[in-house]
């Protein structure tokens, strides 16, 4: 009966004496370590896990040290997972560039709102586009039937507004030039009439130089590194998911 009188005291034990007893167990990465990991990524993304074990040995040598599997593991317990990058520039969130963005808004609260906006960009595509997913049977991979040549390079010029959504576009095989984009706005500015539309658009190079070409049109140019507060892209991305379809 002493077998099952020591595992009855066991299942009796206190609850205060079971929590202290799973407290107690060891951290191989401590918070103030896992900080310190988070930190390191802030200012690198593309460290690798070998680098970062590196850099933390270096910084807490008294530490327990860990494996890159430990490290790997205990990221994902930070939502920190391994994607793919993306290239930027270096420039996009300069101080600069956030001043700028910070004057367009302020304009855009105390005057912009108040006036008729026309966004205008281009987007450039290729009717051989398609659907990146399909489906199969496990383990079996996704095949689909393509033509041997792909299509003609195309761009769209369009312009959109509040009141009626897209306003006027036009169609161009290959690249715009500046020759072509001075012809879009003359043609848009004979839709728009008498109406004292500003005209919105990036600093792209065919635009350089537009507003003294029209001296008569307002216009107003987006921050650089901006896309972002040009409502017009997310027109395009919905216009590019119908050509895949």
């Amino acid at each position: 009966m002493r077998p099952f009188a020591h595992l009855s005291a066991v299942y009796q034990m206190p609850k205060e004496a079971e929590a202290a007893h799973a407290g107690s167990r060891h951290k191989i990465i401590d918070n103030e370590t896992l900080d310190l990991i988070v930190m390191l990524l802030e200012a690198n993304p593309m460290m690798t896990l070998r680098e970062i074990k590196e850099e933390v040995m270096d910084i807490f040598p008294t530490k327990p040290h860990f494996s890159e599997v430990t490290l790997s593991r205990y990221l994902e317990g930070e939502l920190i997972s391994l994607k793919m990058s993306r290239d930027s520039p270096a420039e996009r969130n300069s101080p600069a560039v956030k001043e700028a963005r910070h004057a367009y808004a302020t304009w855009m609260l105390a005057t912009g709102l108040q006036q008729q906006l026309v966004y205008i960009d281009e987007t450039g595509f290729n009717l051989w586009t398609k659907r990146t997913y399909g489906r199969a049977r496990r383990g079996e991979r996704v095949h689909r039937a393509v033509g041997g040549q792909r299509g003609r390079n195309t761009t769209v010029i369009a312009a959109i507004a509040e009141h009626c959504g897209i306003l006027y576009h036009e169609i161009h095989y290959g690249s715009v030039t500046k020759e072509v984009f001075s012809d879009f706005i003359a043609s848009l500015a004979a839709i728009i009439g008498d109406a004292r539309s500003i005209l919105v658009l990036d600093n792209s190079p065919i635009h350089n130089g537009i507003a003294a070409v029209y001296p008569e049109l307002n216009f107003k140019f987006l921050p650089p590194y901006s896309p972002c507060l040009n409502p017009i892209e997310n027109c395009f991305s919905v216009f590019k998911s119908y050509l895949k379809q």
